[in-house]
């Protein structure tokens, strides 16, 4: 609700403004203001919003204020600061505040504020009404800088009142409701955004937990593969060139089935390869059951309307470089290079054997145990040296030797990586890879981690 003219009246009464000198001005947001007046022993602080909310009022409560620069600011800083007020009313009973200013004794200046819903604005005029400087443009209502600023007449119609209240005075009052109205505002739009990315976070959920139960499915089928591959090895003397399937008799159960074959491979490459998909599907078994037993509760958390939600609502920063993923790892940004970490053995293991290709990059530590770190190839894109350091840096700082703050890291394609036959999970020997001499640097780390 806006204020009426006899609202502003009031207002302006208790400011006193006359013969105040403007001391500054700062901006709360890209349309409200916080004017700074001074009288001998009397600072003021007024504060004046021409967006939603467009009112004038006393502020007597501490504002956060924007960081970044405005131009409406600046110009009243150059131009204004410094003035002393001539004069202060309503023009016309028309909800058009008049601000008179005289700077240096000679300057005179004639800033209005015009409180009009879609209309509002703050405008500056000399003396003559042509106007230097003004918050909004608007070339519909032909308010440009050098044109004169029409000043509507007088309006005759409805008599207003004062609202009743119980503050010191009406300025505390309208800071007072404007500030609930705000407050009461901010929380169902707050409100509203929880159930948005709720909403949003349930479905993205959903569909993950499908997807993993898929996944889940085709390695608890991890059995089987073993069992073709045991009767593939079995039974290489019944497979002839050119075979798709191997028929031969399950022993577990008696009954016959068919085994597909590639008949590009070799008998036994075909054996090879089911104990392949069998170990892979005992290493992702785990790590997949895990993953489902974290989306659902995560999920039925989400679904729970008592649940907290506030973490929903970080800002995400927006856009936030550090990304720790649904499954498993990290992902950081550096510049346009995605790098992946993973921080121990089981994540190692998966994101080599799920998230990278062979033309990703690898890192490591080359004296410490540590984590693996990936930076995804860009088709026709030459890695710089400054997202190498990063990415060395960040295969350094989750090592064992993080705290020694510099050291030698090891880098090479993923597909000259050669896993240890009954090695340890995700243990690798590198070949044909280079080195990087990184040291930690926390500023650029914290960038990264931003």
């Amino acid at each position: 609700m806006g204020l009426n003219s006899t609202e502003i009246d009031k207002i302006l009464e208790e400011l006193e403004l006359q013969g105040s000198i403007l001391q500054g001005i700062k901006a709360i947001d890209y349309n409200t203001f916080s004017f700074l007046f001074y009288k001998p022993g009397k600072p003021i602080s007024v504060l004046v919003s021409v967006l939603n909310n467009y009112r004038i009022h006393k502020l007597n409560k501490k504002p956060d204020y924007l960081k970044e620069s405005h131009s409406f600011v600046d110009y009243i800083k150059k131009q204004l600061v410094g003035s002393v007020v001539k004069g202060c009313n309503q023009v016309n009973n028309n909800r058009i505040i008049k601000i008179e200013l005289e700077k240096d004794s000679s300057l005179l200046y004639n800033m209005y504020i015009r409180l009009w819903g879609g209309f509002s604005n703050i405008i500056v005029t000399d003396s003559n009404n042509y106007i230097l400087h003004l918050h909004r443009k608007s070339s519909k209502k032909d308010e440009l800088t050098g044109k004169t600023f029409i000043i509507p007449p007088k309006k005759n119609g409805n008599i207003y009142i004062l609202r009743e209240h119980n503050y010191p005075s009406y300025n505390d009052f309208i800071e007072n409701n404007y500030f609930n109205e705000i407050k009461k505002s901010n929380d169902q739009e707050q409100r509203d955004k929880f159930e948005l990315l709720r909403t949003r976070r349930i479905k993205e959920l959903s569909k993950q937990l499908k997807s993993l139960n898929k996944r889940l499915f085709g390695y608890e089928k991890g059995d089987d593969f073993k069992l073709w591959g045991d009767l593939i090895t079995s039974n290489l003397h019944l497979i002839k060139g050119g075979d798709t399937f191997l028929k031969v008799m399950d022993y577990t159960s008696g009954v016959y089935i068919a085994i597909p074959i590639d008949p590009r491979l070799k008998p036994y490459k075909n054996s090879e390869l089911y104990y392949k998909k069998y170990k892979k599907s005992l290493n992702g078994l785990g790590i997949t059951q895990e993953m489902i037993a974290k989306t659902t509760r995560e999920l039925n958390s989400l679904k729970d309307d008592s649940a907290d939600l506030s973490t929903l609502l970080k800002p995400v920063n927006s856009k936030s470089n550090n990304i720790e993923k649904e499954g498993v790892g990290l992902n950081y940004k550096s510049g346009n290079w995605e790098i992946m970490v993973g921080r121990n053995a089981k994540e190692n293991d998966y994101l080599l054997r799920h998230s990278v290709k062979g033309n990703d990059m690898w890192f490591h530590s080359r004296d410490f145990p540590g984590g693996y770190v990936f930076i995804k190839n860009r088709k026709g894109v030459t890695i710089p040296l400054e997202i190498l350091l990063d990415a060395g840096m960040l295969a350094l700082f989750y090592s064992k030797g993080k705290n020694n703050l510099k050291g030698d890291v090891y880098y090479t394609q993923v597909k000259h990586l050669r896993r240890v036959k009954n090695g340890k999970l995700g243990l690798v020997i590198p070949t044909m890879d280079k080195n990087l001499y990184v040291t930690i640097n926390k500023e650029r780390l914290e960038k990264l981690k931003a």
